[in-house]
């Protein structure tokens, strides 16, 4: 099934394949993602037993460093290569859409207390499309712009979320924090020069 968040004159245009993936897929990835000791910067339970309130993650591509700027500083992190799994996935991913990718951020949400505050995504081509699969834990993307009414998106395991242009130019995206106490992970392919 697909669903479609479009307004040309609100400057959006969101896709989301529900269900792009299988259960056992999806799972199977989840597996791959937690099993690999590069993905777990911090820890997923706090001395205290508490869940870490960190985001956790790793990124894959074609190049040996991203660079991005971060509230005026350059950040510059390790990219790792493609892994079978991902670069299958980015291949499947890429014919959905048409369009290549050349990097994948992996991302990890230890449990609902664990968010991404509202941003835009700044490093990639214009004009190009943010696409994103979903694994584990059920949770809101949530979209706002000034002067416009929040668009909250129910992201399932298995779902892609394609952001297409120019809606990273104008919509900020989250992940808000909520009461889920499971983990959610996501992959997030997009294309850098």
């Amino acid at each position: 099934m697909i669903e479609q968040y479009y307004n040309i004159s609100y400057k959006i245009d969101i896709v989301i394949h529900k269900k792009y993936l299988e259960d056992t897929e999806s799972d199977a990835l989840l597996h791959i993602v937690l099993s690999d000791p590069k993905h777990i910067k911090h820890a997923l339970v706090t001395k205290a037993g508490q869940p870490s309130k960190k985001r956790n993650g790793a990124i894959y591509g074609d190049r040996n460093e991203y660079v991005i700027t971060y509230r005026g500083q350059i950040i510059k992190k390790p990219v790792y290569p493609w892994n079978s799994e991902f670069k299958e996935l980015r291949n499947k991913i890429a014919e959905t859409t048409e369009q290549k990718y050349n990097t994948c951020a992996l991302q990890i949400y230890n449990s609902g207390q664990v968010g991404i505050k509202p941003h835009r995504d700044k490093e990639m081509n214009a004009g190009s499309k943010i696409s994103s699969i979903s694994l584990g834990e059920t949770r809101i993307m949530r979209f706002e712009r000034s002067g416009f009414e929040a668009i909250d998106i129910v992201l399932d395991k298995g779902d892609l979320c394609i952001i297409n242009y120019p809606t990273n130019n104008y919509w900020l995206h989250s992940i808000p924090t909520d009461d889920t106490t499971q983990l959610r992970a996501s992959l997030i392919f997009r294309n850098f020069d």
